[in-house]
């Protein structure tokens, strides 16, 4: 029985395809964590998923539940880390986050439900809502 030889053009194709598929994945996360956008909303829920990968890794995800103020939708959004950002602090800015609250937020990518995508809040800031601290409207007797 005579095996043939797979020719050198076949490699080359798969070669050039493998490079392709890899460089449009690239190129796709980079798209999606490019795309940002700001917004004042209100902090309505908070929660910290745990899943167990195939190796039994433990991950968590941080998501936060936000009404928009300017429409009213209310979304989910996640805090995770992000190279593009400088975003590296998560838990501190998951522990930063009150409910009923009212926050700027930046966040990047987009929500595909299909794909169990969020959106990433990669920044939030205070000092452009109308916040009242707990500490500030505590009355002191």
């Amino acid at each position: 029985m005579k095996f043939r030889k797979r020719s050198s053009y076949m490699n080359n194709v798969q070669l050039i395809v493998g490079v392709l598929l890899v460089a449009v994945i690239v190129a796709a996360n980079i798209f999606t964590s490019l795309h940002t956008e700001s917004f004042e909303g209100i902090v309505t829920d908070k929660e910290i998923v745990y899943k167990t990968g195939s190796d039994n890794k433990i991950t968590r995800q941080y998501r936060v539940t936000i009404q928009d103020t300017a429409d009213r939708t209310v979304e989910v959004y996640q805090i995770s880390e992000s190279l593009l950002h400088g975003s590296f602090s998560t838990a501190t800015l998951y522990a930063q986050l009150n409910i009923g609250q009212k926050y700027q937020f930046k966040v990047s990518g987009y929500r595909s439900g299909f794909f169990s995508m969020f959106q990433n809040i990669v920044a939030i800031d205070t000092a452009n809502s109308d916040i009242h601290n707990r500490a500030d409207t505590a009355e002191i007797s």
